[in-house]
């Protein structure tokens, strides 16, 4: 196993716990833990730093805290919900006509107690 490899492996352990530890996911902490690796392979070309452990906790660290601001930024930014599917008599009350029988019209209007009869003149 090369240099790289080796302060990655003896890294592991305590970066994860304390990761863990301070996210309160072990789940999280090892997917930062893995993006952090992953970073640290491009940014160490020969050798690792001094203390490698130190350099992968901050960059998972700062990995996870980019993970969790993405994602409360998706949660806020869903779609409203769809609207909820109109009645039937949501559907006669918005249409133009809201009575579409001519006879049940017919009714209504020779109904109306506007229309009531007159009585009748001795």
């Amino acid at each position: 196993m090369d240099r790289i490899g080796a302060a990655i492996a003896a890294a592991r352990p305590r970066v994860v716990a304390a990761l863990a530890g301070r996210l309160r996911d072990l789940d999280q902490a090892e997917d930062a833990f893995s993006d952090a690796t992953a970073a640290a392979l491009a940014a160490w070309p020969d050798q690792p730093p001094r203390d490698p452990a130190a350099w992968l906790w901050r960059a998972a660290l700062r990995r996870a805290i980019d993970a969790q601001r993405r994602a409360a930024v998706r949660g806020r930014a869903l779609p409203d919900a769809p609207a909820p599917t109109p009645t039937p008599e949501d559907i006669l009350v918005s249409a133009e006509e809201p009575i579409p029988d001519e006879r049940l019209k017919l009714i209504f209007v020779c109904c109306h107690p506007a229309l009531a009869p007159r009585p009748a003149r001795r």
